[in-house]
């Protein structure tokens, strides 16, 4: 079973490390792991003593034990039962201070957050909701507005269906104007969050490849020897490594784009609304743009959100090996160079041969260096393990975001006339937006418009001059005239 918790216990006590023979130091760890794993000494399942790390540091001797287990609460209720055994187990030591009980999760089991994506998903369906809202009052405003073509039109437009004069029509261009710059923040607000995580991420990717790039330029013979396998792939990655700082810039890139043009696109609606008509083009000329970086922005919210799953699945072999080298075996190490560099100590205080203290003091500092990097390294592969699973969170949150600024941005488009160039004919003109994105429904919508607008001026309710709609009759209707209608 995957150990999921990791149990520490650390106390002081008065002998010296070095003091302690091998089957002493057994004897310690078999009598905390009966009290740990309970029923242990009575027939029950134990874990080997290989797995359960210990280390004796000088300072009053510290001692540190590491166990492992499959969740937090059983790991919880272990370390209970060891402070409630405490006082009756028999170490062989003289303990000086009283036990402290840690417990933590192990390497990438983390729990995934769900509480910020479920907040980003109620907060997008209320706000396309409010999307449809401005838009209906925007288009209830306008309609009883005279247009920009046509001064003299005092009478109020009538609701027609929400494509012909409601919350979908060219009269709700404000509205929708408006919710696009709301999902221009709450991209903005995602991207935050994706780029706070981020910065762990990078940290400890960095980290991780530094510590590499030391072990290759180590002193160590064996260190550089342990990079051998990797060296084609170092070297392709070094004259990249200073560009790794901006991982977390590069991965938030694409939605600030996205929201700046969506701004844009905004303001451009606007203007097309209440200054000039040939704005409408500028508008679908930046959401055009901005589609391709909602898009950029989704799929590196959907790779944010995956890694997270993916490395606590199909990862868990890796995890399990970083485990048993950076939190078991890694203390071994450490204690092994601690209890050498104790025999050297004594060595020189007892008068060994002056070359062989050479010699041993020579391989000794060539292995300090190396158990240094390394656990160094250890240190930036839980970190990585860690923070890859926070991404879940904000990724998700991305997602939402993106598909919230898709669905402003193409009603945005819409009420613009999306795919047809703005008051053209009968026979409307596909643009170069609609040819690449496939919009369909805004070319539809374009002729829709068209047919709404003949129906009004075949039944007399638009207060055009009997001259202009003659002569838009005759030639298709003019620009000027199709925007009064729509």
């Amino acid at each position: 079973m995957a150990a999921n918790a990791m149990l520490k216990v650390r106390f002081t006590a008065a002998q010296n490390p070095e003091d302690l023979f091998p089957a002493e130091r057994d004897m310690i760890k078999t009598t905390i792991r009966n009290s740990l794993y309970h029923g242990c000494s009575h027939g029950g399942v134990c874990p080997p003593l290989e797995e359960i790390a210990m280390t004796l540091l000088q300072g009053s001797m510290v001692v540190t034990v590491t166990a492992f287990f499959p969740d937090q609460a059983t790991a919880n209720s272990a370390g209970a039962t060891l402070m409630r055994d405490w006082n009756s187990l028999s170490l062989g030591l003289t303990v000086t201070s009283a036990p402290t009980v840690s417990v933590a999760p192990t390497t990438g089991s983390g729990v995934l957050k769900f509480v910020n994506p479920i907040i980003y998903a109620v907060a997008s369906l209320i706000l396309c909701m409010t999307g449809c809202v401005l838009g209906s009052c925007c288009a209830k405003r306008a309609r009883k507005a005279p247009s920009n073509a046509d001064k003299s039109a005092s009478e109020e437009v009538p609701y027609r269906g929400c494509c012909s004069t409601g919350c979908c029509s060219t009269y709700a261009i404000s509205g929708w104007a408006w919710t696009t710059d709301i999902a221009c923040i709450f991209l903005l607000v995602s991207m935050g969050m994706l780029y706070h995580t981020m910065l762990a991420v990078t940290d400890a990717i960095i980290c991780i490849l530094d510590q590499i790039y030391e072990l290759r330029n180590s002193a160590s013979a064996d260190a550089r020897a342990a990079t051998d396998g990797i060296g084609p792939i170092l070297d392709l990655i070094n004259p990249f490594r200073q560009y790794l700082v901006l991982l977390s810039v590069a991965v938030v890139v694409p939605g600030v784009l996205a929201a700046l043009f969506m701004f844009l696109s905004s303001l451009c609606a606007c203007g097309h609304r209440y200054c000039d008509n040939r704005l409408a083009g500028c508008s679908k000329f930046f959401l055009m743009i901005t589609y391709i970086f909602i898009i950029l922005s989704f799929v590196i919210g959907v790779v944010a959100t995956a890694l997270g799953p993916l490395i606590q699945v199909f990862g868990e072999e890796q995890i399990t090996m970083v485990t048993a080298i950076c939190e078991t075996t890694l203390p071994v190490l450490e204690q092994t160079l601690y209890d050498s560099r104790t025999a050297m100590s004594n060595a020189r205080a007892t008068g060994a041969a002056p070359a062989s203290v050479t010699d041993l003091n020579t391989l000794l500092l060539a292995a300090e260096e190396p158990v240094e990097i390394f656990g160094i390294a250890c240190g930036c592969l839980v970190k990585f393990f860690n923070t890859a699973v926070d991404l879940f969170s904000p990724g998700i949150c991305n997602i939402l975001a993106s598909i919230f600024a898709l669905y402003a941005s193409y009603f945005s488009c819409w009420t613009t006339g999306c795919c047809v160039m703005p008051h053209t004919a009968k026979t409307s003109q596909v643009t170069c937006a609609g040819m690449i994105f496939c919009l369909c429904f805004g070319n539809c919508w374009g002729r829709r418009a068209i047919d709404n607008v003949e129906a009004k001026v075949e039944t007399g309710i638009h207060t055009v001059s009997t001259s202009s709609s003659a002569s838009a009759g005759k030639k298709g209707f003019s620009s000027s005239a199709t925007m009064s209608a729509v």
